[in-house]
């Protein structure tokens, strides 16, 4: 079948059936969707986006850690991860505090960073850093368990209080 090209403004008055359409990114809004409670957009065509959040209270050493921050019900992605130290710094010279976000699958685990974060050496407070995603490891699937990992070697000061973001993208039900 050839094609037809079409120029200027169109205006129709019946249903207009496409095999294929492309439209550019942003040009369709919520305004033009006739949308309600009969009527929603379909699971599969959408993600949700959560934000986890792990903290060691303020005013107390930092511990090492591991803890379960997420079970993944679709296919998703980890798109960020910050960590800001919250609470009275005084880290020693060579002592530092290492945060990382961890994937399992099954017995298998691996971090979803490219590189952990290192606060070490009186760090700023409430300074939040944001760490480098690995392409392939920050993709998650069904069944896949997400942790953060804290991991203190301080052999004197300690540094208190941690907070740990760990934003994330899921496709819905197919």
């Amino acid at each position: 079948m050839g094609h037809s090209t079409h120029q200027g403004t169109h205006h129709y008055e019946e249903l207009v059936t496409f095999t294929e359409v492309g439209l550019p990114d942003g040009s369709v809004t919520n305004d033009n969707l006739a949308l309600s409670a009969a009527s929603p957009i379909e699971a599969e065509k959408v993600q949700a986006q959560y934000v986890f959040e792990y903290a060691q209270a303020e005013g107390s050493d930092v511990i090492d850690a591991t803890e379960a921050i997420h079970i993944c019900r679709f296919a998703g992605e980890v798109v960020a991860v910050e960590a800001a130290m919250t609470g009275v710094l005084g880290i020693a010279t060579g002592d530092t505090v290492v945060v990382d976000v961890e994937r399992h699958r099954g017995a298998a685990s691996t971090s979803c960073l490219t590189s952990t974060l290192s606060f070490s050496t009186t760090p700023a407070l409430n300074i939040r850093q944001q760490a480098n995603l690995d392409g392939s490891n920050k993709i998650t699937v069904a069944g896949d368990v997400l942790k953060v990992v804290i991991n203190e070697t301080t052999a004197s000061n300690q540094g208190q209080g941690i907070l740990v973001t760990v934003t994330m993208r899921e496709d819905q039900a197919t």
